[in-house]
């Protein structure tokens, strides 16, 4: 399989093979993951629709899914934000998968809505026994937060660490960064992505519609 191309001119980007806390045992190989900047939106992009590309037209899925309708002109100015970090995911040579995370302050509320994939909206409060049945936002009862979007691992390299290794780095990541807990949408039908997400210590708190479907917002307490 060839490899994906970063941009003509950019620095290639490649395994991280000298920083050991983002790299993850899988089988025989190590998954590496590297952190990318604006010069590998080319890469994030084709990563992101390639991983996504089996939710093109799918009858679950009555609207467009938005990491499909992204643009390479928005993926290049979702990586320049100061608040949002690209990781890519390596198995030797080739890149097989990607995760976005962003810092969040403290303050708002992590709903879906219409428009992105936090936007606010009259989302439903999770049951009381999570802790985030309140009124009050995540942020005003556990503080600053990390949130993950734009995740996806190639359909032929699942099931290989790769998923595991991208969500532990944006962990590693978000603990450094002091915050309070992680959290993001999945779509309440893919019940193997769901059962994904719990493994990994996430529990679902909120469900609402968006985009045509009942999405899930999954929180991980980090402290």
């Amino acid at each position: 399989m060839s490899r994906l191309a970063a941009e003509p001119g950019s620095a290639q980007p490649g395994p991280a093979a000298g920083n050991p806390s983002l790299a993850a045992a899988s089988g025989l190989e190590v998954v590496q993951v590297e952190r990318v900047g604006p010069g590998a939106a080319a890469l994030v992009h084709r990563l992101v629709q390639r991983a996504f590309a089996e939710y093109r037209h799918h009858p679950l899925f009555p609207q467009p899914v938005p990491a499909l309708v992204e643009t390479l002109e928005e993926t290049r100015s979702d990586l320049k934000r100061p608040d949002v970090t690209a990781l890519v995911a390596w198995k030797g040579a080739e890149p097989v998968g990607t995760l976005r995370y962003r810092q969040r302050p403290a303050a708002g509320v992590p709903t879906g809505g219409g428009g992105g994939e936090d936007q606010e909206s009259g989302a439903k409060d999770g049951p009381r026994g999570s802790g985030l049945w309140s009124g009050s936002s995540l942020w005003s009862l556990h503080g600053p937060s990390v949130s993950v979007h734009r995740f996806g691992v190639l359909p032929e390299w699942r099931h290989c660490g790769a998923g595991g290794a991208l969500l532990d780095a944006a962990e590693v990541a978000a603990r450094s960064l002091g915050a309070a807990g992680m959290w993001l949408w999945t779509p309440e039908v893919l019940i193997p992505v769901l059962r994904f997400y719990q493994a990994r210590g996430f529990v679902p708190v909120r469900r609402e519609q968006g985009y045509g479907v009942w999405r899930l917002l999954m929180w991980k307490a980090l402290r």
